[in-house]
């Protein structure tokens, strides 16, 4: 079975690109923080705001993430159920059909 914090299919894929964009924009928020001319007690205020709102998004987005990723394994399920039930109704009326011929 596959892991459960990786997804799979598109819903993984989704979630392993979300989070290499989030990774990303903080490392381009800290290149732009290291390269703005601040004093050193002004830049490390900035970064410690910085990060712990990056925290808190990430936190939210992951999240929205793991409610889509559910909520699409669910709809996979009742299709699944759906396919299957009338398959299981064809096989019932033809073991139906196969013990009135017999009797």
């Amino acid at each position: 079975m596959a892991d459960e914090k990786s997804g799979d299919g598109a819903a993984g894929e989704f979630v392993r690109l979300l989070t290499a964009a989030l990774v990303g924009a903080a490392v381009g928020a800290m290149v732009a923080l290291a390269l703005a001319p601040k004093p050193g007690a002004e830049f490390r205020e900035d970064i410690k705001a910085g990060a712990g709102t990056a925290a808190e998004r990430a936190q939210a987005v992951g999240a929205k993430a793991r409610e889509l990723v559910a909520a699409a394994k669910e709809k996979i399920e009742q299709q699944r159920a759906h396919v299957a039930a009338p398959a299981a109704d064809e096989c019932c009326a033809q073991e139906t059909a196969c013990s009135q011929s017999e009797g």
